[in-house]
């Protein structure tokens, strides 16, 4: 994630954030 563009921050965020709420 540290390593990408600040768009692409963004969509990793919301993956993350969607893993979370999968497993929650």
């Amino acid at each position: 994630c540290s390593s990408y563009s600040q768009k692409y921050i963004i969509v990793c965020i919301r993956t993350i954030t969607r893993k979370v709420e999968f497993l929650g």
